[in-house]
């Protein structure tokens, strides 16, 4: 009998680390950003954990990551 786990994973770009996606690490995250950390932390802790990827969303609009094209 085989099972199958899906873990998630948040990457801090400016850190290189890879960090596993919980309450946690999402709001270590969110510090970057005030503005959406402030609204996160008033979150209640349940609300915090099912809006945890909707936060993450937001901080990757308002962050975006750029990855330079190599010369050709």
């Amino acid at each position: 009998m085989t099972r199958n786990e899906l873990k998630q994973y948040l990457i801090d770009f400016e850190s290189g680390k890879v960090l596993e996606f919980d309450v946690d690490n999402t709001e270590l995250l969110l510090m970057k950003d005030d503005k959406l950390y402030e609204e996160y932390v008033q979150l209640s802790r349940k609300k915090k954990k099912d809006l945890m990827f909707v936060y993450i969303r937001k901080f990757n609009e308002n962050n975006p990551l750029y990855i330079p094209v190599p010369a050709q």
